[in-house]
């Protein structure tokens, strides 16, 4: 397994060996458990944005998390990151969404806000045309996560998302 900065290095060995591609955006996503400390988790947040600024790719990258207490602590090391906030719906949360009820969606886009995130990456249940109205008022991207049904795709795009996360890119 590849360390950030030896990833970072592949890519960018990649690119100058492929000039005329499109440089490439990273998204990366902290993940952290309940057990760390605080320490631990602003240990984890100075090297990945060590990693990222050896690299000189700050502006090509959105650092992302379901842990929301950590992208404000990467944004006040590097502010010129991009942060996303994900978002999983509880097991309720889900059904009244699948039912067609509202649950928590206006919850969620607040404390999107409130941290500083300009994305917001739900799982996908939660957007629709209202939703994405409201992140889209209050100048909040949405990409929505984990989108892999080509029907669903269609969608989330016409109701106006900026991206879609999926394990099927090529669809």
């Amino acid at each position: 397994i590849l360390t950030l900065p030896q990833f970072f290095e592949f890519v960018k060995a990649h690119e100058r060996e492929h000039p005329a591609q499109t440089p490439a955006r990273f998204n990366i996503e902290i993940k952290v458990d309940e057990t760390f400390t605080d320490a631990d988790l602003e240990a984890s947040v100075k090297a990945m944005v060590q990693a990222i600024r050896d690299a000189g790719v700050v502006s090509r990258t959105t650092v992302q998390s379901f842990r929301l207490e950590i992208l404000p602590r990467v944004l006040a090391l590097e502010s010129g990151l991009t942060i996303s906030a994900l978002f999983e719906p509880s097991y309720w949360a889900g059904f009244l969404m699948t039912v067609g009820l509202d649950a928590d969606r206006d919850e969620i886009l607040e404390r999107t806000r409130e941290i500083g995130a300009t994305i917001i990456s739900p799982h996908h249940l939660y957007v629709t045309e209202a939703f994405v109205a409201k992140a889209h008022a209050l100048q909040i991207k949405v990409i929505p996560w984990t989108v892999n049904l080509e029907d669903r795709m269609a969608e989330l795009i016409g109701m106006g998302v900026d991206g879609l996360i999926s394990d099927y890119p090529n669809r």
